[in-house]
């Protein structure tokens, strides 16, 4: 059975490289319906990326809350918190160290770095739940946050790439819980395939169904650059136990589309169609402003 989501008033960024937590505390975000829209860094990198909307996060919202991991590989937590905490733009932020590390050590220097709250991550399930409830409910309902200043808001537009004219301009509430939203141009192609497999590594989509369905996806992509107004948008949501992918552009229409295997005597039609073997089906939706292109996968039974 579905669970109605409310509308997110909130936006809360989780730094957390381990792919298990990553998914449990996600899916508590959605058990306890808080109306806040979650959104998740792979790593310290990934992570200052999202709050400085480098590629392939350009258009990430300033969040208004951050769970931070502290032992990642690479960039850890405790240099992405003094990153955080030196930064003019983002050190009003709340940062919440969530984090299995118990150390003393670690508690004394997260607070000396002006973390807002260290919190040690329960081992069990329910538990985590309820650590997760309990921070939303501080941090989001008890608590008065402060809001940013319009050069933090919009992150200094003079350094953003300008945004594409993309049907709807900021993120739709489809069904289900929203893993992943991203605008999309030929130049952004690489870094949006490994930001794709990576969420659906962490939603509990990986070996070969995972590629398979990357592979389709990239399609629907590559077709949205090459006869949808070159560029488009990619939202990826999981409702109940099926990851559902959706690529919007300005395509002028679907008339065009084959319903089957593309004739062999002239070119075009074979991405749509591999995307429709790949994924047993493919959705196409004509609207006055585009194409939606819409495939979907279950997750498998042990996830």
């Amino acid at each position: 059975m579905s669970i109605a989501q409310p509308t997110p008033r909130h936006e809360v960024l989780l730094v957390d490289d381990d792919p298990g937590d990553r998914v449990l505390i996600a899916e508590a975000w959605r058990t306890h319906r808080l109306p806040a829209r979650l959104h998740t860094a792979l790593d310290g990198t990934d992570a200052l990326a999202f709050l400085h909307r480098q590629p392939p996060h350009e258009y990430a919202p300033r969040p208004d809350l951050i769970l931070l991991d502290l032992n990642m590989p690479g960039l850890d937590g405790r240099a992405v918190l003094a990153a955080i905490k030196t930064d003019p733009q983002l050190c009003a932020i709340p940062v919440v160290v969530l984090t299995t590390s118990a150390d003393p050590g670690d508690v004394t220097a997260s607070y000396t770095a002006h973390a807002n709250a260290y919190i040690t991550k329960p081992a069990d399930l329910t538990g985590l739940s309820r650590v997760v409830r309990g921070i939303y409910r501080f941090f989001g309902e008890t608590a008065r946050i402060p809001a940013p200043s319009p050069a933090a808001e919009h992150g200094g537009d003079d350094d953003m790439p300008p945004r594409p004219d993309d049907p709807g301009d900021a993120p739709s509430t489809q069904p289900g819980r929203l893993l992943l939203w991203q605008p999309f141009t030929a130049a952004t192609v690489p870094a949006l395939r490994h930001t794709l497999t990576a969420r659906l590594a962490a939603a509990g989509l990986t070996g070969d169904a995972a590629f398979d369905f990357v592979v389709a996806v990239h399609e629907l992509v590559t077709n949205a650059i090459r006869h949808g107004g070159g560029h488009g948008r990619l939202e990826l949501s999981l409702q109940e136990r099926t990851l559902i992918c959706s690529i919007s552009d300005h395509g002028s229409g679907a008339n065009g589309l084959p319903a089957g295997p593309p004739p062999t005597d002239r070119p075009g039609g074979r991405g749509l169609h591999l995307a429709r073997q790949l994924t047993g089906a493919l959705l196409i939706d004509q609207r006055g402003e585009g194409v939606t292109a819409t495939v979907t996968v279950e997750l498998p039974a042990t996830v």
